[in-house]
Formats: structure tokens, sequence, C-alpha cells
């Protein structure tokens, strides 16, 4: 099972936040290209597509306790971010983590770590051929 996790940082419109409608059919392998119909088809069927959604909740982004030096790290950002929503969902609503397979975590506000930032994503078309970059990916 996947837990489905909505966080909206404190400053953020809460209207940012997607409702339980729209995340369902995101996560619904039978609505036409949704997330789940993607995994579903890319995985051949194989992939456990089941998911709970969690309520929203809303936290202080846990990044502007972090050093300059730390918050230019992805790896010590992407850790205060996980490791910060996955306390408060236990601490509001103490799901059993053992029961779950899959997180996903989705913010309703640019984080620049998880796709809300252009990012170089090189890859080859043909393996003879230079790398080519996403469509507005950094040179």
């Amino acid at each position: 099972m996947i837990a489905a996790i909505r966080v909206r940082f404190t400053a953020t419109d809460p209207a940012k936040v997607w409702n339980d409608p729209v995340f369902t059919n995101w996560l619904d392998a039978n609505h036409p290209y949704s997330l789940a119909e993607f995994w579903r088809k890319s995985s051949f069927g194989h992939a456990e597509l089941s998911f709970n959604i969690f309520p929203p909740i809303v936290m202080d982004d846990p990044r502007d306790a972090l050093t300059p030096t730390q918050q230019n790290d992805n790896n010590t950002s992407r850790k205060a971010l996980i490791d910060s929503v996955t306390a408060k969902v236990t601490e509001q609503f103490h799901p059993d983590w053992d029961t779950l397979d899959g997180l996903l975590i989705w913010f309703a506000q640019r984080t620049d770590l998880f796709g809300a930032d252009r990012l170089a994503c090189r890859f080859r078309f043909f393996p003879t051929r230079p790398h080519a970059l996403y469509p507005g990916s950094r040179k």
C-alpha cells in the first residue's frame, strides 16, 4: 500500500492543497492519464497500487532551521523534509508504518527538490549520440 501525504507549509495558501477527489483520481489506476495508470502500465500490471491518502498536514518549512550550507545540500534538505513530514504524520495520525510499502509526499509549494525547479536531466536518445537536455532544463 502507498501512503500519500499532502503537505502545506504554514505560509502557503490552503487552496493550493489538492482536495481528496483530485488526489484520489491521481492515484486511481483506472483514471485515464493518472499517475497510477502510468505506474500500472509501466509495471505491466505488477505494481501494488492500493493507497491511503492522509488528510493534509500543515507545518513550518523544516529547512528554515538549517544553516545555509545545509540548506544548499540536497541530501540534508531532503532528510529534513522527509523526517519532519513523517514525524508530523506519526504525531497526528499514528499510522502503522509496517503496513505501508511506499510513501508519496506531495508538497503544495515549491521545494526545489522534487521537480518544482529546473534541473539538468541528461539522457541519451541513442547510444552513439551526445546527451540531450530535457526541454527547459539548465545547461
